[in-house]
């Protein structure tokens, strides 16, 4: 689904199977990280509210960026009848959010106030994964 329609291409099954790259396992592994993240975190770190301004590096704001960008890339994907168009999307915010966990603790945040902030990111990357892979018809796993 990642490549436009009208292209031809080579399908090689081993690849389709890989955890890394533009794949489908990487996409519902990095949906299962998030959630593992959010299992693992006190129940008081995500409830109550949440100061988004404390999540002021650069991965971070990437990856808000990229979660804005969502509604406009399924609209496009839509009218278009180009689901590679959110495939596209999918990848760009896995990478960000799996290069993000190897660079930040999340839950082990120098305050509970940034670990709270950051939960709320990971919350919704989450939630646009699930919703945007539910689109495509591709059916989230808790655990890999």
């Amino acid at each position: 689904m990642k490549i436009e329609a009208q292209r031809d291409f080579t399908f090689n099954p081993e690849e389709s199977i890989s955890f890394e790259g533009e794949t489908g396992p990487y996409l519902l592994y990095t949906v299962a990280r998030a959630k593992s993240i959010l299992r693992k975190a006190p129940k008081s770190l995500l409830s109550g509210k949440h100061d988004l301004s404390l999540l002021v590096k650069e991965r971070e704001k990437e990856i808000a960026s990229l979660l804005s960008k969502f509604p406009e890339s399924l609209q496009q994907a839509l009218r278009n009848y180009s689901p590679h168009i959110l495939c596209h999307f999918l990848i760009s915010l896995s990478s960000a959010f799996n290069s993000y966990y190897h660079e930040t603790q999340v839950l082990g945040a120098e305050t509970p106030e940034t670990a709270k902030a950051r939960l709320a990111l990971v919350k919704a990357v989450e939630i646009v994964l699930e919703n945007a892979l539910d689109v495509l018809g591709i059916k989230v796993l808790e655990e890999m």
